[in-house]
């Protein structure tokens, strides 16, 4: 039934919340196309039409997921309007999702990027409903193998969130370099999650010392190898799962103690000459 035989699995972010009956009718229209079908919800706790905090959800999920994996997003203000419906085929995953940058960050980290508009050649009943309507339909069609000639039109591009990058500040004469970074989210815990990547602040953090000023004015030097290694109540930065920093507090809100309410937040981080103590 399904192509190479291969039972289909979806991933499905939304804002819809728990309360109405939205993600239901979603997966109702998913599993008439296909009833085997694994369904993964990533979250539909989204922050009601937060772009850039599902965009941020959806990179850090999306690449857990074995290839040929299909992903389902919808944060959609501007449900029925101008903005295109995408599918967008990468080597690894197929995308469903409106173009309103809700995808880029993801689709960074792909490669071999291909970018259609959705052209529904079936009746499209709601223009306030398109997850149901025009996303679940196309996803659907695309993992029962139907022709996706048939309603899929080859487009150049996508549009892009400008997603704060760390960047480069002229440091003081006891510093090696200083660097002004951003909070990218704030998880259930409480933990800030910073854009910068281990990758390129790890070694510098492991053999020098460190100041990261945050909001409120505190500064934090401690770089913890674990939350039980954390003096409770006390804040501290740690590589977190994302790969990136991250400010946490052992067993309680770092966002509530420094108070950080959203995703925005600058930080400095200043790599001090000489050596850890």
């Amino acid at each position: 039934m399904y192509p190479g035989g291969v039972r289909p699995i979806l991933t499905f972010l939304s804002d819809f919340g728990g309360s109405d009956p939205y993600v239901a009718a979603v997966k109702g229209v998913l599993l008439g196309h296909c009833p085997e079908l694994t369904l993964v919800d990533v979250t539909h706790a989204v922050p009601a039409h937060d772009i850039f905090g599902g965009a941020m959800l959806l990179r850090e999920a999306c690449a857990s997921f074995p290839a040929g994996t299909f992903h389902l997003a919808v944060v959609d203000p501007g449900v029925g309007g101008s903005r295109p419906a995408l599918v967008v085929k990468t080597d690894r995953y197929t995308f469903v999702a409106p173009d309103n940058g809700l995808l880029s960050p993801a689709l960074e980290r792909e490669t071999g990027v291909q970018t259609y508009q959705i052209r529904p050649t079936w009746e499209v009943p709601s223009s306030t409903f398109h997850a149901r309507d025009v996303f679940a339909q196309a996803a659907g069609r695309l993992m029962s193998g139907q022709s996706p000639e048939a309603f899929l039109a080859r487009v150049a591009e996508y549009a892009r969130l400008a997603v704060p990058q760390p960047r480069q500040l002229e440091p003081h004469s006891a510093e090696l370099e200083r660097w002004e970074g951003a909070v990218l989210r704030i998880d259930t815990f409480g933990n800030l999650i910073t854009n910068l990547p281990r990758e390129r602040f790890g070694e510098l953090l492991d053999r020098h010392p460190f100041s990261l000023a945050v909001p409120g004015g505190a500064s934090l030097t401690r770089l913890a190898s674990t939350y039980e290694t954390a003096p409770p109540g006390a804040p501290v930065v740690i590589w977190g799962s994302s790969g990136t920093l991250e400010i946490s507090i052992r067993e309680y809100s770092a966002a509530r103690v420094l108070g950080v309410s959203q995703a925005g937040a600058r930080l400095e981080v200043a790599i001090l000459k000489g050596e850890p103590e």
